[in-house]
Parts: C-alpha cells; structure tokens; sequence
C-alpha cells in the first residue's frame, strides 16, 4: 500500500516540475518578497536591538526562513480537493482501493518535496549568499529541522483538506476558504514571529495547530525554541489529530456526495 501512496508522491512531483516557465516565475517573485520582508524587519528594529526576544540578525532569518518555507509549507491557495467534490472527480478517486485522505496527501507530499528542491533550496542560497540567512547553530539539528519541516507541511496540507471538504455540505467553499486562509496565514507565524504577539496571545496560539507549520521549524532552525523536543512533540500530537478529524469529516461526507449523471 505504501508503494502506492509513494507512486502518487512521484507523479506529483514530475508534474509540477514540468511547467518550467511558472517555475522560473514563482522562483523570482519568492526572491521578490524575500527581500521586500526583510526590508520591513529592518524598518522594525530602527532604535531597536531586541524586539519580542529576538534580535535583528535573528529576525532577518526568521523573515527569510518564511519566505523560503512558504510554498513546502502551503499557507494559502486551493489543494484541489474542493474542485474535485464539485465536479464529481472525487466519487472516481474515493473507488480507488486506497484512502482519499491519504491519497491527497502523498500528492501535496510531492509537490511540497518539488518547492524543497526549486524554490527552498535557491532561496535558502541566496539569503545565505546576501547575508540574511545564518547557518544553524547546531548541526544536530539538521535532522530535526527536515522532520518538523515535513510535520509542519502535513499540518497545513491537512488543514486546507479539512476546510475545503466543506464542499460536501455547502455549494460553494470559496468564502470560507478565504477565511481560513487569512486565519492560518496570520497564525503561523509567516507574517509576523509568533514571539511579537502580545503574551496573552501566545498562551492562545500554543493551544492551536497553525504555528507549528511555520513557527516552529523556523524556531528549530535558529535555536530560539525553548525545548525543540517538546515543540516537536506538540507537532506530532496536530499532525494525528488533524489527520484523525480530516478521515472522520470525509466518512461524513461521503454520505453528502451526489454525483448527477451517474
């Protein structure tokens, strides 16, 4: 069964890296906004030296670690599972002797796998090359960085799964979908470090998914994460749980699927 998820993973990603021009497009505007955001954290830290606990050295790279990560770890756009209850695609793939769930997630898989080694890879070189980016302060860490990178992902993938299986009860998701996009897109992190937010805020945000897609890979990244074990931990316990509520809310919502003409 495994071989068949993996097989999906490789198609995904030969697919996504056939439309070279979009990739060379999406590889410029990425830089793009690499340097517009660390040019905002340079505006912030005007007659400051620490702000929210972080330096400006460290909130340069964080602002570069987010743009780098943005597209493995999706945090906006449609993952195609909406489109697919629309149209009826899905009643095809859910025939299939394999899970929906999972078969969606081996292509996001590949595809956030594609973004690693296009996007991630090139960007992370040119913030090294240009200065914002720092090396990791702990080799060790390496390992664990690639593993919360990867949880992270599963989490925002899942998330996007889940909101866009409203599909089968509401004719059209694209309003909630843009409301849940700015929710994630504000609570990971990849805006603003989860560190400026008021304390209060925080306490509140440790108990939600969001930032352990962005936040917390990049907190293991720069070594200003309290316990990388515990954050690491938490992310495991999101990613059983949102992939336990995405299989649940698809067995509910096979029973809503109507196909017309078949």
């Amino acid at each position: 069964m495994l071989s068949i998820y993996l097989a999906f993973l490789e198609v995904s990603f030969k697919r996504q890296i056939t439309y070279r021009i979009a990739n060379w497009a999406g590889l410029f505007t990425n830089a793009f906004f690499l340097f517009f955001k660390v040019a905002l954290f340079e505006a912030i830290y005007v007659g400051n030296e620490v702000v929210g606990g972080l330096n400006s050295t460290s909130a340069m790279a964080y602002a570069g670690l987010a743009q780098v990560l943005v597209m493995v770890i999706p945090q906006w756009g449609n993952i195609g599972v909406g489109e697919e209850i629309r149209s009826g695609q899905v009643a095809i793939d859910m025939c299939r002797p394999v899970n929906y769930y999972f078969l969606t997630m081996s292509k996001r898989l590949g595809i956030s796998l594609y973004y690693v080694l296009m996007r991630a890879m090139p960007l992370a070189a040119l913030g090294i090359f240009v200065g914002i980016l720092i090396p990791f302060k702990n080799l060790a860490h390496i390992p664990l960085f690639i593993i919360s990178v990867v949880m992270g992902s599963w989490i925002a993938n899942s998330y996007h799964f889940l909101v866009e299986t409203s599909a089968f009860w509401i004719e059209n998701a694209r309003g909630l979908k843009t409301l849940s996009t700015g929710i994630i897109y504000f609570l990971s992190g990849i805006i603003l470090p989860i560190n400026f937010f008021p304390v209060w805020a925080q306490n509140i945000s440790r108990f939600l998914p969001f930032e352990y897609t962005i936040n917390v890979p990049i907190q293991i990244y720069l070594g200003t994460g309290s316990n990388i074990f515990e954050l690491m931990f938490f992310q495991l316990i999101w990613c059983l749980v949102m992939s336990a509520q995405c299989i649940w809310v698809l067995s509910k919502g096979e029973n809503q699927l109507t196909v017309h003409g078949g």
